[in-house]
C-alpha cells in the first residue's frame, strides 16, 4: 500500500496560497501630488494618495514581497519533495493549477526585479532563460543576402574586442 496523500486538491491550493501570503504581502500603490498648498518658503505641499483601479472605485495594490519566492522553497513550505510536486502536477485539476499560478507568481517576481534595473542581472536572466523558457532578444540588421534581414544575437554595449581596445 503506497503513501497516504498529504493534500486534497483544495488543501494544496490553500497551502500554496499561504506560502506566498507568509513571504509577502499586499500594499496600496500611491503617488505624490501636489495639494496646491505652498508651505512658507513659498514651495508646492506634496501629499501621497492611493492610486485607483480604471473603475475608479476601487484602490490599486501591489504584492511586496519580504523573502524571494521560489518554487524550491514552496516545496518546502509544504513539506514535499520535487518528484512529489510533479506527481502531484500530473494528477490535474487544482494541483496542476495551484503549482502553474506559482510558478507564473514566481516568474513575474523575477521579471519585475528584472524590470526594476538590477546592477548585475545576469543570474535572473539566465534562470528566465533556463528554467521559464525566455529567450535572448535578437537585434535585425537589414543587408541579408538578396536585401534581407540577418538576425543577430543581443550585443553588450560595454564589450569591446580584443583586436579593437586601446593600448
Amino acid at each position: 500500500m503506497g503513501r497516504k496523500k498529504s493534500y486534497t486538491e483544495k488543501s494544496f491550493q490553500k497551502a500554496c496560497t499561504e506560502y506566498f501570503n507568509s513571504i509577502s504581502a499586499e500594499r496600496p500603490v500611491k503617488e505624490l501630488y501636489d495639494t496646491g498648498r505652498t508651505n512658507k518658503s513659498g514651495y508646492p505641499v506634496m501629499a501621497y494618495r492611493d492610486v485607483m483601479m480604471p473603475d475608479g472605485k476601487t484602490p490599486m495594490k501591489q504584492r511586496v514581497y519580504f523573502v524571494p519566492p521560489s518554487m524550491l522553497d514552496l516545496y518546502l513550505y509544504l513539506d514535499i519533495s520535487k518528484q512529489t510536486a510533479s506527481n502531484y502536477k500530473k494528477r490535474g485539476g487544482l494541483y496542476e493549477r495551484a503549482l502553474i499560478e506559482a510558478d507564473l507568481m514566481v516568474e513575474a517576481y523575477k521579471a519585475r526585479v528584472l524590470n526594476e534595473g538590477i546592477k548585475r542581472p545576469q543570474g535572473i536572466i539566465f534562470d528566465l532563460q533556463c528554467n521559464h523558457g525566455w529567450s535572448p532578444e535578437k537585434k535585425a540588421q537589414d543587408n541579408g543576402e538578396g536585401g534581407g534581414v540577418v538576425i543577430l544575437p543581443e550585443i553588450d554595449r560595454l564589450e569591446v574586442p580584443s583586436e579593437e581596445k586601446d593600448e
